[in-house]
C-alpha cells in the first residue's frame, strides 16, 4: 500500500491560514501515524495526496490575494462613486495637479495626476 508523507504541506497550510496542523489535517481527512522514526500526516492514496496539494496551492493563492488587497487598500486605488471611477486613499497634503501612484485591483500601478476632488474626498485623475 502506498503512503505519502504530507508533513510539509500540512505545516505550510497551517502557517498560511494561522491554524493548527491538527485542524488542517482533520479538514483534509488525514490521520497522524507514528513510526519508530517519528509521526507523519499520511495520505493513503494519490487522490488524498492531490487534495492536500490542491489545498496548499489554494492557501498560497489566498495569501497572495490578501497581500495584494492589503497593499492596494493602503495606497491610492480605484473605486466607483456615483457612477464614475475615482481614486480613493489618503489625500492629506495633496492638491490638484499633484501626481500619485494608483494601484489597480490586479496589483499593477499607474501614475496619475489629480484633476479635482469629489465631495466625499476622493479624487478625479487623468
Amino acid at each position: 500500500m502506498a503512503m505519502y508523507n504530507m508533513n510539509q504541506e500540512v505545516k505550510r497550510i497551517a502557517e498560511l491560514q494561522n491554524r493548527t496542523e491538527e485542524a488542517v489535517a482533520e479538514e483534509l481527512g488525514l490521520k497522524k501515524v507514528s513510526y519508530s522514526d517519528g509521526c507523519y500526516w499520511i495520505a493513503w492514496n494519490r487522490r488524498e495526496e492531490r487534495a492536500v496539494i490542491a489545498a496548499l496551492e489554494e492557501a498560497e493563492d489566498a495569501k497572495i490575494r490578501a497581500e495584494i488587497r492589503a497593499e492596494r487598500l493602503a495606497t491610492f486605488h480605484w473605486i466607483k462613486e456615483k457612477g464614475d471611477w475615482v481614486v480613493a486613499g489618503d489625500f492629506e497634503g495633496k492638491i490638484v495637479g499633484d501626481t500619485i501612484v494608483v494601484m489597480k485591483a490586479n496589483g499593477s500601478k499607474q501614475e496619475k495626476r489629480i484633476s479635482a476632488f469629489t465631495e466625499s474626498g476622493n479624487a478625479y485623475v487623468k
